[in-house]
């Protein structure tokens, strides 16, 4: 049996709803292709082939034997509200519980919804090497076969879905389903790869985050990059001690509600449409994009290093974006060949 959307080719046993294949349409990516790794029997109640999507219904979940990068890609990573983790060329297990789940590499992904569905994934037969957690080469090892599984427990509804680009386009899949968000949020961000997914997945939800240090200027950077609101987690008593967290805190408040416009009541659309990079050329990772309700950019660009970084931007035609400034001294400049960030600081860029 086989099914199709536009995104996605699924191929089963009719009988025993076992999954043998499953297919990225537009790019070809094998995403499971192996008749010697085959899932476990899994009832099918209903099966449906949408315009982009491929709903399906069981009665005990949901299981793929074997999980494969595209033939292009470095890494692979399950991505989910808890958190990222890297199924190739590494593999760190996950056990968690989700909404959806992102199989993600750096140019594609596949999107599954479950709702309030578990998640886990494991690595058969094991690590070549358990200290640096590496995948073995090839599809056979000791004479047992390679492969990693993933398993949704706890759900009987999953909505399957490829798509082309970085994670925040798997989100959007969920974002255009799901439109309810929660008023007010938690979180604890304290991370220089923090992943601003709940941001991105439920963009006007108020988020505050946990701010200790006492100089605690990369905190403060992360919470303009992402528009959270800042928890000083020390007792009152603590305060004269974190003096420079507060007035750089401070400072960075008076400027976000100064140009409030783009970086509190703008859209935060998370590393799109943008593209900022080093000196080098290689992707600089830690920026965010807003736009305005009149479709003007703003960005936000942290240097967390304690040396400073060369950047510049590549926005699309008619979007660009010309000048910038600190949180420490609102002093504006033109972009010109690109911009300087001091060690531990951030800009806005309008």
């Amino acid at each position: 049996m086989i099914l199709r959307s536009k995104s996605l080719e699924l191929e089963f046993c009719e009988e025993t709803g076992i999954l043998y294949r499953m297919t990225a349409v537009e790019t070809g990516w094998d995403i499971m292709n192996r008749r010697d790794i085959l899932s476990e029997p899994q009832k099918l109640v209903s099966c449906e082939a949408s315009e982009n999507c491929i709903i399906l219904e069981t009665e005990n979940g949901f299981y793929i034997g074997d999980i494969k990068p595209p033939a292009d890609s470095d890494w692979l990573k399950l991505i989910c509200c808890d958190g990222e983790f890297s199924l190739w060329p590494k593999f760190d297990g996950c056990n968690v519980t989700s909404p959806f789940v992102l199989i993600q590499s750096e140019h594609q992904g596949l999107y599954i919804g479950g709702e309030s569905a578990s998640w886990i994934t494991e690595l058969h037969p094991g690590y070549e090497s358990s200290m640096d957690k590496s995948v073995p080469k090839g599809d056979y090892i000791a004479g047992k076969p390679v492969h990693t599984s993933l398993a949704a427990g706890k759900t009987t509804k999953l909505i399957l879905e490829a798509y082309t680009g970085g994670w925040q386009y798997g989100v959007d899949i969920y974002k255009s389903t799901n439109p309810t968000q929660p008023t007010e949020e938690y979180l604890r961000t304290d991370d220089k790869n923090h992943i601003p997914f709940k941001r991105y997945m439920y963009p006007d939800t108020q988020f505050t985050t946990a701010v200790s240090g006492f100089n605690d200027r990369n905190m403060i950077n992360q919470c303009l990059m992402y528009r959270y609101t800042i928890d000083y987690k020390r007792n009152l008593s603590d305060l004269p001690d974190m003096m420079e967290t507060v007035e750089y805190g401070g400072k960075m408040d008076t400027l976000r509600m100064k140009y409030r416009k783009w970086f509190w009541d703008g859209e935060f659309i998370g590393t799109k449409d943008v593209k900022i990079t080093g000196r080098e050329g290689n992707l600089h990772s830690h920026y965010a994009i807003y736009k305005t309700s009149d479709n003007l950019y703003g960005a936000v660009i942290c240097n967390y290093e304690d040396a400073e970084k060369f950047v510049t931007l590549l926005a699309p035609e008619g979007k660009a974006m010309m000048r910038y400034t600190f949180i420490d001294v609102e002093e504006w400049k033109r972009i010109g060949d690109g911009i300087v960030i001091p060690p531990r600081s951030a800009v806005i860029v309008i």
